[in-house]
C-alpha cells in the first residue's frame, strides 16, 4: 500500500487564505437563530397540539348539560388526558436527556406541556366532568 493520504494538500475547492473566523461567527449564529425557532416552533405546535387534544378530550368525555358524570368516563377521560400528556412529553424527555441545554429544555417542556397539565389538574377537582358543554 501507498501513503496517499487525500486530505494532506491545499484544499481543491476552497481558495489558500479564507476568513475563516468571520465565517465560523455567521455559521454560529445562524445556528443560534434556527436552534431557538426549532425550540419555539416545538413549543407552539406542543401548546397548541396539546391543548387541542385535552378539549376534545373533555369534549368527548364530559357529561351534557344537567348531567353527573360516572366514575367510568371519569376514569376513561383521566386516562386519555394521562395519554396526551404522556404522547406530549415523551419527545421532551428525550430532547432534554440529549441535550446540553437541559434548563432551557425544561423551561420549554413546562410551557409546552401547559395545557396538558391543566387539563390534567382540572380533571382530579371534583366536579370537573359534569355539565360540560353547556351552550
Amino acid at each position: 500500500m501507498s501513503d496517499f493520504n487525500p486530505y494532506a494538500g491545499p484544499h481543491p475547492v476552497a481558495p489558500d487564505e479564507t476568513s475563516a473566523p468571520a465565517t465560523v461567527q455567521i455559521s454560529r449564529r445562524w445556528a443560534l437563530f434556527w436552534a431557538w425557532t426549532g425550540l419555539l416552533a416545538g413549543v407552539v405546535v406542543t401548546f397548541v397540539g396539546t391543548f387541542a387534544a385535552s378539549a376534545l378530550v373533555y369534549f368527548g368525555q364530559s357529561a351534557g348539560c344537567d348531567e353527573v358524570a360516572n366514575e367510568a368516563t371519569i376514569e376513561v377521560g383521566m386516562r386519555s388526558l394521562l395519554g396526551v400528556l404522556g404522547v406530549a412529553a415523551v419527545p421532551w424527555a428525550l430532547a432534554g436527556f440529549f441535550s446540553r441545554h437541559k434548563v432551557v429544555v425544561g423551561i420549554a417542556a413546562v410551557i409546552a406541556l401547559t395545557p396538558a397539565l391543566y387539563a390534567l389538574a382540572h380533571g382530579l377537582t371534583p366536579g370537573a366532568w359534569d355539565d360540560g358543554w353547556c351552550f
